[in-house]
């Protein structure tokens, strides 16, 4: 089971995956790694990207990253675990940039495509989080609400 601490800067884990990773030997700029979490209670899904900080062989093929704990998700519980590995291919062309323009939130000089995505590993976790709610108060100079019930 991976645990993850939201209370510290960084979390570093270890993963020996299901699956060899074929991207780990690349360099950290060619390559991506994302945990995808859904919470066990409510399926709420995150997803954070990783950073890759050993290199794997053949007789060791542990993948140990770091992730801050600002992507974590706050709430405290057991999640179930992805490790998603992709290739990011620079000289992106027009057509073949898969963002929706909408949800593209880079200049198009830097702009990257993952390749061959695919899962290397499932998991549990367990997140320790913040679990602070989040309260909305509604204030205005004018607090004297009405209602009206009708008998029928």
């Amino acid at each position: 089971m991976i645990q993850f601490n939201k209370g510290v800067t960084t979390n570093t884990v270890t993963v020996c995956p299901e699956s060899s990773s074929v991207y780990a030997t690349l360099p950290a700029s060619a390559s991506e790694f994302t945990f995808i979490v859904s919470q066990s209670y409510n399926l709420s899904l995150s997803q954070f990207d990783a950073t890759l900080i050993n290199t794997p062989t053949f007789l060791d093929p542990r993948l140990t990253f770091e992730v801050s704990s600002s992507v974590i998700p706050s709430q405290t519980g057991q999640y179930d675990v992805k490790l998603r590995e992709s290739q990011l291919i620079d000289g992106v062309t027009w057509g073949a940039f898969a963002e929706q323009f909408t949800n593209a939130n880079t200049t198009w000089i830097e702009a990257r495509a993952r390749s061959g995505s695919r899962f290397i590993d499932t998991d549990r976790a367990w997140i320790v989080g913040s679990d602070e709610p989040v309260f909305t108060n509604y204030t205005s100079s004018n607090e004297q609400g009405t209602y009206s019930t009708y008998n029928g």
